[in-house]
């Protein structure tokens, strides 16, 4: 786990669209920042509600950026 002082954790919707949604989150801190992005892609068969997707992008991308700060090849380095 990222021993560091969580300065700025951010989540927001960059794209949605009518077949899928994109999410990015940022973690920030003292050393630098990590952006991961999640996706959501709705079936032709699934019922058309965005908020779904919304929530299921969000969550990939925060998933996304948790694995990338407990990657154990990061060395606890970040870029900047």
């Amino acid at each position: 786990m990222c021993q560091e002082k969580l300065r700025d954790l951010e989540a927001n919707v960059v794209y949605q669209g009518v077949t899928y949604t994109v999410a990015q989150a940022i973690y920030e801190t003292e050393k630098g920042r990590i952006v991961a992005e999640g996706i959501s892609r709705r079936s032709g068969a699934d019922a058309p509600n965005p908020q779904v997707g919304i929530e299921i992008a969000l969550g990939r991308a925060k998933r996304a950026l948790w694995n990338k700060i407990n990657h154990k090849g990061n060395h606890g380095r970040m870029k900047g």
